[in-house]
């Protein structure tokens, strides 16, 4: 299987460690991960400001620039709070894809309603994340962020608890 994993790529995002756990677990299980994902908060601390919207956009297209979405069996697409991945499927739109699984992990979709208030970017962005064809929930609070803005027969589940996956031990010199 052919995954391609979407979502912060810095030490900021996403609860930092778990897109590389979750990249970590489904290659142990023989799948082929490859990732994109932004390098940082769309912030900058010398002005103490987030940047505008076109500066995000354009950030986001070059994501998508050498990405060719039908490579894949599945995309999997992390849906955080502050996060420039919340446009490409936006920008993908009448592209060619694998089918979009949306792993929401987030407190509050806050970039374009909170600090670079947007409201067309922001319906843009809520209407793409509603045309998911699956998702997974991390969390109750995930699940009530997105209720009602999902269709009812789009696959969707919270997973089990975490489990260790087991990491092959090396021998000892």
């Amino acid at each position: 299987m052919r995954i391609l994993l979407i979502g912060p790529r810095h030490a900021g995002g996403s609860i930092p460690p778990y897109l590389d756990v979750l990249a970590g677990g489904l290659r142990h299980y023989g799948a082929h991960v490859d990732r994109i994902g932004s390098a940082g908060i769309p912030y900058d601390p010398a002005t103490r400001a987030f940047w505008p919207a076109d500066r995000i956009l354009e950030h986001a297209s070059k994501l998508l620039h050498d990405a060719d979405l039908t490579a894949f069996d599945v995309i999997s697409l992390h849906y955080g709070n502050l996060e420039i991945e919340q446009l490409l499927p936006v920008l993908w739109t009448g592209r060619p894809r694998a089918p979009v699984v949306c792993h929401v992990h987030t407190l509050q979709p806050a970039l374009f309603r909170t600090h670079v208030p947007d409201p067309a970017l922001s319906d843009a962005i809520d209407k793409a994340a509603a045309a998911m064809d699956g998702y997974v929930f991390f969390g109750e609070h995930a699940r009530r962020q997105l209720t009602g803005t999902t269709s009812t027969a789009v696959p969707a589940g919270s997973p089990p608890p975490c489990r260790p996956v087991p990491v092959p031990s090396s021998p000892r010199p």
